[in-house]
């Protein structure tokens, strides 16, 4: 099999799961043998990480000021690594490469990674996007959020594909010896802890769970709800949880590089998503962990939270689905442990190495059609 030369381009400047699993998919496509040109904002914080990486990093400034002159960097790189593919993760990399592929030397697959599962907007330049421009669109989730890209919006069906993101099975696993969280909080060893493990945004469904919170915690004096990332609504989610008397039960900890703590850690894991949504990361990782989950039916959710099976799906919004939800686990410890175990069952189809087996086969089909 041939190795290829890849151009990922992401221009957000974040730090969520969109960037990590760009982060993600590189290093093990490179690791693969294939050769691999990441191209990221000059103060991308995505930087210091892929310093320490053995792949190409190519800073450029991208912005609808610098159209321009970014459309005419990218030309350039694509030129110079004579590239096979390229791939764009964002609206504003998407409009770069879809020009500079055009002006490109030797024109090279343009795949458009949709890391969201909301429908696309009806204006015709989006509609020009995904339909003419885009030669492949992969949908970050599973067969949910594909049909709804093909059935909803109208994409022919052989030009959408399914690769839910995989996470590192070799790292979420439990571990005997670890650091509970109870200790740096002052809990007690048999007290209960919720949790939400996300980027602060408002369509993860923070405010829903702070509301189910509150009525979990008028039930069950042993609880405690903990929001582990940062993101722009910090300050919101801080206001509301003072708003609602919760300071001491539910506690925002900002970004964590402890992950594996913090999962070990956990009682349930909740994600009580609004919209957009794909396939959450931080739910096939806690479901690595033998955590059950309790989350709602946006995108592709469903497909992995089996309902009744290794947790439950609730209502959008719906914060007393959610909070009897929880409240019957939390209740359980024996159910908990036995959706535990459902979880790690259903997460082990779902590893970054199924997901890279796919990718590159997909790479290879798609390059085979196209010349």
């Amino acid at each position: 099999m041939r190795k290829l030369t890849i151009l990922y381009v992401e221009s957000t400047k974040a730090m969520g799961g969109q960037e990590l699993a760009t982060l993600r998919y590189t290093q093990g496509l490179s690791k693969r043998g294939h050769r691999i040109v990441l191209v990221i904002q000059p103060d991308s914080p995505l930087r210091e990480r892929v310093s320490r990486m053995d792949m190409i990093v190519e800073p450029v400034r991208m912005s609808k000021a610098s159209f321009i002159r970014a459309v005419l960097d990218l030309v350039r790189i694509i030129n110079r690594y004579q590239m096979d593919i390229v791939q764009s993760n964002s609206s504003l990399d998407s409009w770069l490469l879809s020009v500079a592929v055009r002006l490109a030397r030797r024109r090279p697959l343009f795949i458009r990674v949709r890391h969201i599962s909301t429908p696309l907007k009806r204006s015709i330049s989006t509609r020009l996007l995904y339909q003419r421009l885009f030669d492949i669109v992969i949908v970050t989730g599973g067969e949910l959020a594909r049909k709804g890209l093909v059935e909803r919006d109208g994409l022919k069906e052989n030009r959408v594909v399914a690769i839910p993101i995989g996470y590192d099975q070799s790292m979420f696993k439990s571990q005997s010896s670890y650091r509970d969280l109870r200790k740096e909080l002052g809990l007690l060893e048999n007290h209960l802890l919720v949790g939400i493990i996300a980027y602060l945004r408002h369509y993860k469904g923070h405010r829903t769970l702070i509301e189910a919170a509150e009525t979990v915690c008028q039930q069950i004096s042993n609880v405690t709800f903990i929001i582990v990332g940062e993101g722009p609504e910090e300050a919101n989610l801080k206001a509301f949880i003072h708003e609602k008397g919760l300071d001491k039960r539910v506690i925002l900890l900002g970004y964590r590089d402890d992950l594996l703590d913090i999962y070990q850690s956990l009682d349930l894991f909740v994600h009580p998503s609004l919209e957009a949504e794909t396939l959450p990361q931080s739910i096939l990782q806690a479901m690595a962990m033998g955590k059950p989950v309790v989350s709602t039916p946006v995108g592709s959710i469903p497909e992995a939270v089996i309902n009744g099976v290794n947790g439950f799906v609730v209502p959008i919004k719906d914060s007393s689905a959610l909070a009897e939800k929880a409240l019957q686990l939390l209740r359980d410890r024996e159910v908990m442990k036995r959706m535990g175990q459902k979880g790690q069952e259903i997460a082990s189809r779902y590893t970054v190495e199924h997901g890279l087996d796919r990718l590159e086969a997909m790479y290879f089909e798609s390059i085979g059609d196209a010349r």
